[in-house]
């Protein structure tokens, strides 16, 4: 029997060998890598840099709910004292800066509150496949024509990683655990400098070819920054100098993890100075400084000295030294306004032995010298007239006991004492000298301490005015602006003539020395309202104030 000869249909074998063809590409196509497949398409990435934000911007928002504002990040308050004369309550805020939105914005409009990044500042774009491989990288300049990102797979997923230091000449390479082998997971960032600005973008982007696709950067910096404002407008004195502010424990590195842009702290800790570019005036800002401490930085600011003048036109000084303020929590890539505001703490106290008032930073015994400090001091009385001083001598010629006549050896017409004899420096800022009879820790006011006096107190006069060597009635009060409790009364304790000694005008005038002296002869008296100058040999009272700085 003859065999039978089959027969092949030509329609049947080419579409067999499409079939087969196209088996075969695509499982040559899925065998390549991943690198190797963003060779492929006609895909378009454009840059477009919106600018930057800090982290605290992302922690507030309208409640979906009431639309009230919701924050994950608090004001820290503090209210405390300096070391041993407390002079002022200083009142410490911390605020994270937040976008300013009303209840009708929502989030979206929020985050879009960024600020410029500015001109000429230098970026980098890596780019990485979806399985966290190299592909490309390209730098930038800010404010100049940015290239196009292009021959990436037409529907690809890549993730776009973007960083700065802020600089217009430094970018930093990255690093790799394995450079052979470049991924997303083993990249970072090393070494950078905590001085820098820091920032950080990433984004997972779905490129196609239909249409040009847009990266949008928005760089979040990495470090917090901290503008810090001194106030001193509570007290109406001026700031004039400022020394060692400083924040300690800032790092002078960092590393940073490209895959997620963790940042942690590197190099050596040292302390973070501020600067204040601009003084003497009530309120001051520090220039912002970007301060790398870590995710949970916990430490304090101190202030090494802080020199404040008094209003008006004749000034005096005020030192304060060894400010700190605790509990200092900062928390990585917010920015922070601290405003440390000096409130007046006026008070009674005791001061290196003695009763003393506090009035607006100047510490004044509550006693004249010479007086009984057992005695109550804002009851007139003798017992609290204290004794009488000749200018620029360190010893009393005269107490309140003493009879009203001539005095026997009243010195009148020798040693005159020479006009630095109180002072010997400027009067604005005055130092005590060894023939200024107050104690240690104490010295004679000069002229603009009285004036700085009056200015922070109401005076009211009580008592008989009546000229009379047995009037122990007659006072002066002054009491305190900023705390109505605190007050100082000076006695109308008269004074003893400069040619014999005699008392005069007791229960009408007082005249207190301060320690300026009036051309050769003469010399300054506060009279509680006014100035008076008087021959040196007068013997007059002494209201002694707390040496400046408070040792």
């Amino acid at each position: 029997m003859k065999k039978k000869e089959s027969k092949i249909n030509p329609i049947i074998l080419l579409r067999s060998v499409l079939v087969i063809v196209l088996f075969w590409g695509i499982s040559c196509r899925s065998t390549h890598s991943s690198s190797e497949e963003v060779a492929t398409g006609n895909t378009i990435v454009r840059i477009s840099l919106q600018g930057s934000s800090f982290e605290g911007d992302r922690k507030i928002g309208p409640s979906a709910s009431n639309h009230k504002l919701n924050t994950d990040v608090s004001v820290q308050r503090q209210e405390f004292f300096f070391k041993e004369d407390d002079a002022y309550k200083l009142v410490a805020t911390l605020t994270p800066e937040t976008p300013k939105i009303n209840s009708f914005e929502n989030t979206a409009v929020a985050e879009k509150r960024v600020s410029s990044l500015g001109q000429g500042i230098r970026y980098k774009v890596l780019v990485y496949d979806h399985a966290g491989n190299y592909v490309k990288e390209q730098n930038y300049v800010s404010g100049e024509a940015s290239p196009e990102i292009t021959g990436l797979a037409e529907g690809g997923t890549y993730d776009f990683v973007v960083y700065s230091i802020g600089s217009t000449s430094q970018l930093p390479e990255v690093t790799y655990t394995d450079p052979s082998k470049k991924t997303l997971s083993t990249a970072g960032l090393e070494g950078v400098s905590g001085d820098s600005d820091l920032m950080y973008f990433s984004k997972k982007l779905t490129v196609t070819a239909d249409k040009t696709n847009v990266l949008d950067i928005v760089f979040r910096h990495k470090f917090s920054q901290i503008i810090t404002t001194l106030d001193a407008s509570p007290t109406h004195y001026s700031i004039l100098d400022i020394k060692g502010v400083m924040i300690p424990n800032h790092s002078d590195r960092a590393n940073i993890k490209l895959s997620n842009g963790e940042t942690s702290p590197a190099g050596s800790k040292i302390g973070r100075e501020l600067s204040f570019p601009k003084l003497n005036a009530e309120s001051v800002i520090a220039s912002p400084v970007f301060f790398n401490g870590g995710a949970d930085y916990n430490g304090f600011l101190s202030i090494k000295s802080v020199k404040m003048s008094t209003s008006g036109g004749l000034k005096a000084y005020i030192t304060h030294e060894n400010i700190r303020f605790n509990r200092l929590v900062i928390e990585q890539g917010i920015r922070y306004n601290l405003k440390l505001s000096f409130e007046p703490n006026d008070k009674y106290l005791e001061y290196r032995g003695y009763p003393a008032a506090r009035i607006n930073g100047f510490i004044f015994m509550r006693h004249n010298l010479g007086a009984q400090i057992s005695a109550n001091p804002d009851v007139p009385s003798v017992n609290i007239v204290g004794n009488y001083y000749q200018w620029g001598r360190s010893k009393a010629v005269a107490q309140a006991s003493t009879p009203p006549g001539p005095i026997q050896g009243w010195d009148n017409t020798t040693n005159t004492p020479s006009s630095n004899a109180w002072n010997p420096r400027p009067e604005e800022e005055p130092a005590k000298t060894s023939t200024d009879p107050c104690p240690a820790g104490w010295r004679v006011p000069s002229g603009r301490e009285f004036i700085a006096l009056e200015s922070n107190t109401t005076r009211t006069v009580i008592g008989s005015n009546q000229n009379s060597p047995i009037n122990f009635s007659g006072a002066a009060v002054l009491t305190s602006k900023y705390n109505t409790s605190v007050k100082l009364t000076f006695m109308s304790a008269g004074y003893r003539n400069s040619t014999d000694g005699s008392l005069l005008d007791r229960g009408g005038s007082r005249n207190y020395w301060n320690s300026v002296a009036h051309g050769d002869l003469n010399a300054w008296t506060a009279s509680i309202n006014n100035f008076n100058h008087y021959n040196k040999n007068i013997g007059a009272t002494i209201r002694c104030v707390a040496e400046n700085p408070l040792q």
